[in-house]
């Protein structure tokens, strides 16, 4: 089995991409949210108030289909995992 050496610099900038993510999204489609807590400053945009009702529905599951495409395109740019199908 080959080990898999992963670099410290690595998993921070991966879990900064999801922390970064998950604070756009927040900022999206919530309308209070307090991105530095600590301090009192209060953000958001609240897209549903300006998508019609019948799609809203398919907003969130479409967002999710996007990031898992470009999930998949990392994956197959860096480990070919089409080689594996």
């Amino acid at each position: 089995a080959k080990k898999q050496n992963l670099k410290w610099s690595t998993i921070f900038l991966v879990i900064f991409f999801g922390v970064l993510i998950h604070i756009i999204l927040d900022l999206l489609f919530h309308p209070s949210s307090f991105p530095f807590y600590p301090l009192a400053i209060n953000l958001g945009i609240n897209l549903k108030n300006f998508i019609p009702e019948q799609l809203y529905s398919l907003l969130i599951p479409t967002i999710d289909a996007i990031l898992f495409i470009f999930w998949l395109i990392y994956l197959e740019l860096k480990h070919k995992i089409s080689d594996f199908i």
